[in-house]
């Protein structure tokens, strides 16, 4: 998981969103 841009939370990748 390279990809994950999360600003509040440090291990929530951006594919959840």
């Amino acid at each position: 998981m390279n990809q994950i841009q999360v600003r509040p939370i440090p291990c929530t990748p951006t594919k959840v969103r």
